[in-house]
Parts: C-alpha cells; structure tokens; sequence
C-alpha cells in the first residue's frame, strides 16, 4: 500500500475516533460550548421583559456565572468519561 493511501486512510481513522468520542458527544449534547452564550442572552432578555436597568457590576457577575456554568458542564462530561 503506497504511503500516500495509509496517510489518507489513518487521517479518515482518527477523524472518525474523534468524532464518536463519548465526551464530545456529551459536550455536544449538552450545548457546552454556547451555554454561556445562552445563558448571558437569556438574563439579558429578563432583564429587558421586566425593564431593569442593567448596572455594570450585574453585567459583570452574569458574565463571571455563565461562564462558569460552561465550564461546569464540560467537567461534568470530562470527569463521566475519562478516557
């Protein structure tokens, strides 16, 4: 088998490994990634509903929360599959 073929099909291999990845699937299926993005949407959406001034310190503590929030749910995903 030429070399050329073997890097080709080993890239398809890992790309396939990585893409059924228990952790990834839970991360995915969690919404990890843009939890903090929906999160600092929604509190600002509640916040425009019930016509509350927004003050830089409750922006700032939302943001610190949200993204706290992604992080937990990716260790959350990282500790339930550890390989």
């Amino acid at each position: 088998m030429p070399v050329s073929v073997f890097c080709v099909f080993l890239g398809i291999l890992i790309m396939s490994c990585e893409n059924f990845s228990a952790r990834e699937k839970c991360k995915r299926d969690n919404t990890c990634e843009s939890r903090a993005q929906m999160c600092f949407e929604s509190f600002s959406v509640v916040r425009a509903v019930n016509q509350t001034p927004t003050n830089e310190d409750d922006a700032v503590n939302m943001a610190v929360t949200c993204s706290a929030l992604k992080t937990l749910c990716e260790k959350d995903c990282n500790l339930r599959y550890l390989y």
